[in-house]
């Protein structure tokens, strides 16, 4: 079952405009980091920035920002953003974060407890198709998923964390799953359990690549689990929109740093075709 975490913040009054049928509400889950020595990922959340067909923008905004672990919402989990806030009219296609300015309260802590500088850039709209008519009703329900994996680079020379969010988006009611098990092979000195990830990618037949290298970026990314009573490795990815993908598995997870082309080695690649609102079994094998 969902966990959900609401943030107890309203929404600027100027967007509370008579007529406006147009209504959304808005989860927000994560994916975790590549290294898995990281904890927590401290950022305020301000809200959120609505990207128009017409090129402007609309945003909902907190009175005040949260101080938010970003890193803290995965396996299900969701940070309540909006409930039934009203949009003003207009073909919206994007959506991305809003972040405050206060540089204080973002942070990066490690398994030792160590503090590091965390410092945001902006990120890329996140699909969002809802057009909002005058005088007619309209209402999206979406989870966004924030890939930190994809999201969190570090600078190894200075210690400074960037934070650039890498989003996803789906309708609720449409949202699929992937899950299975990986069985790969590794090459020398690398390890399902120290490495292990699963990487979707858009299309079928896609080459796999990591974010950073001369492909398409991945679409979606997702850490391994082990089973002491089965033995396997296992992953699920959540809150996909249908569609056609590619899967692949990679022993090299711990290596992505999104800013750079990384020498990841990709196995048991693998189509699948992802009905909405269903849960599609892919076993990874190779």
């Amino acid at each position: 079952m969902n966990r959900r975490f609401p943030l107890f913040a309203l929404v600027l009054g100027a967007l509370l405009l008579a007529g406006c049928q147009g209504q959304v509400s808005i989860d927000l889950t994560t994916e975790e980091p590549a290294d898995p020595a990281i904890r927590q990922v401290v950022a305020g959340l301000a809200g959120l920035q609505f990207e128009k067909s017409d090129g402007s923008t609309e945003a909902l905004e907190f009175t005040a920002s949260e101080s938010v672990n970003l890193n803290g919402f995965q396996n299900g989990s969701l940070l309540t953003l909006f409930t039934n806030e009203p949009l003003p009219p207009g073909t919206y296609t994007g959506v991305r974060l809003l972040f405050d300015t206060n540089t204080s309260g973002r942070f990066v802590t490690d398994s030792l407890a160590r503090r590091f500088q965390l410092l945001l850039a902006a990120g890329d709209y996140a699909d969002f198709d809802f057009v909002v008519e005058k005088e007619k009703s309209s209402r999206r329900d979406i989870t966004l998923t924030l890939d930190l994996r994809q999201s969190l680079s570090l600078d190894s020379t200075t210690g400074v964390f960037t934070l650039t969010p890498v989003l996803r988006s789906v309708v609720v009611a449409d949202a699929s799953i992937i899950a299975g098990t990986v069985a790969v092979t590794c090459d020398p000195g690398a390890s399902l359990a120290q490495g292990g990830a699963v990487y979707l990618f858009r299309g079928l037949n896609v080459v796999p690549d990591d974010r950073g290298g001369a492909g398409d970026p991945p679409y979606a990314t997702g850490a391994l689990t082990f089973s002491s009573v089965t033995g396997q490795f296992s992953y699920r990815l959540l809150d996909l929109p249908a569609g056609d993908y590619t899967l692949a598995a990679t022993c090299d997870g711990t290596l992505e740093n999104p800013t750079t082309n990384d020498a990841l080695v990709f196995r048991g690649n693998t189509n699948v075709r992802v009905p909405r609102d269903t849960v599609a079994t892919v076993d990874l094998t190779g």
